[in-house]
């Protein structure tokens, strides 16, 4: 299964689009570290409390000393479904992903293929670039951070730093306490060594809870670089029915990927 370039690109940059949403207050006192217990306790509380997000962002991507802008819109809903749409500068449409109940359906405007198959890790990594399940993926999409297991410390600017595995990758977070939005994130392989990393840098509010407004993405291999501006974002909305379907086009041929 291969995607031109624009497609891949909003299916990646859609992993980090929504990094940062705030959740609870774990402490205020930046001299007193949080528990591992407090962590866990304020990380399940926030999981519970955002259960779907909509958003719009604008995108840039450079790379090879080439730009290309496009807008993204994501659809959340947990514990499994996912929306994306990706149309370019003059709103032509490039592509759209639907992820639910272990199946997922890509459709490519820009081949005319639909592409379907089971959501599995592999396929998973193949279109978003880690080997994840949609239900983790939603936990990236809303900055849900893994609770963490082992050792937590505090960075020079006072921010909570662990590791924890997500899928086959180590995630490697960095968590604000005042407000535990997860202001980084660094993805590394299976030798530790960084190959994707996101970065919040500013926030708005939007009902009560804090949504990057700002994001810079970078793949390391390649230096591929991609800098996100969220123009809107809702939490905890109801969608209507058919979301997280693609009805076939007319015209267009459907792939089956194993």
């Amino acid at each position: 299964m291969k995607h031109k370039p624009a497609a891949r690109m909003m299916i990646v940059i859609s992993c980090i689009i929504c990094m940062g949403c705030s959740g609870v207050q774990v402490s205020q006192n930046r001299d007193v570290p949080a528990s591992r217990v407090d962590l866990a306790k304020a990380l399940e509380a926030r999981r519970l409390a955002i259960q779907t997000l909509w958003a719009r962002a604008s995108v840039q991507r450079t790379k090879l000393n080439r730009r290309r802008r496009i807008v993204v819109k994501i659809w959340v809903q947990r514990p499994d479904h996912i929306r994306m749409e990706a149309t370019g500068p003059l709103n032509q449409a490039i592509g759209v992903l639907v992820a639910h109940d272990g199946f997922f359906q890509m459709l490519s405007a820009e081949e005319g293929v639909l592409y379907e198959g089971p959501a599995t890790s592999n396929n998973m990594a193949r279109l978003f670039g880690l080997a994840v399940q949609p239900p983790q993926i939603i936990d990236i999409l809303l900055a849900q951070a893994p609770s963490p297991k082992g050792e937590v410390s505090r960075d020079s600017n006072g921010l909570f730093r662990y590791r924890e595995r997500l899928g086959s990758n180590l995630i490697e977070v960095w968590l604000d306490p005042k407000n535990m939005c997860m202001k980084k994130a660094m993805f590394l392989d299976f030798e530790s060594k960084p190959f994707y990393e996101a970065e919040v840098t500013s926030f708005y509010s939007v009902q009560g809870r804090n949504i990057p407004k700002r994001l810079s993405c970078r793949a390391f291999q390649d230096d591929d670089v991609v800098k996100i501006k969220v123009r809107k974002a809702k939490l905890n909305m109801s969608f209507p029915p058919g979301t997280f379907q693609i009805e076939q086009p007319e015209g267009v041929r459907i792939e089956e990927v194993p």
